[in-house]
C-alpha cells in the first residue's frame, strides 16, 4: 500500500504544473491540449484498484493455514 501511495504522489507532483498551466498558451503554440485533471483521476483510480487487488490477494494467501507435511 505504501508503494501505491508513493506512486500516486509522484504522478500528482508531475501532473500539477500541467493542470495549473493549462490554457496559459494559445492553442496554436500549445503542444498538448489535454484534460490533465481527468487523466490524473483515471491514473490514480487505476493505481488504487491495482494496489487493492494485490493487497487482497496477499491477505488471502497469508490467511490460509500452512499445509501439513507428513
Amino acid at each position: 500500500m505504501q508503494v501505491a501511495l508513493i506512486m500516486i504522489a509522484l504522478v500528482t507532483v508531475i501532473a500539477i504544473p500541467m493542470i495549473f498551466l493549462r490554457g496559459s498558451q494559445p492553442a496554436a503554440k500549445a503542444l498538448l491540449l489535454r484534460n490533465y485533471g481527468a487523466n490524473l483521476i483515471v491514473i490514480i483510480g487505476v493505481l488504487a484498484i491495482v494496489s487493492l487487488i494485490l493487497y487482497a490477494v496477499r491477505v488471502a494467501r497469508d490467511g490460509r493455514p500452512p499445509l501439513a507435511h507428513d
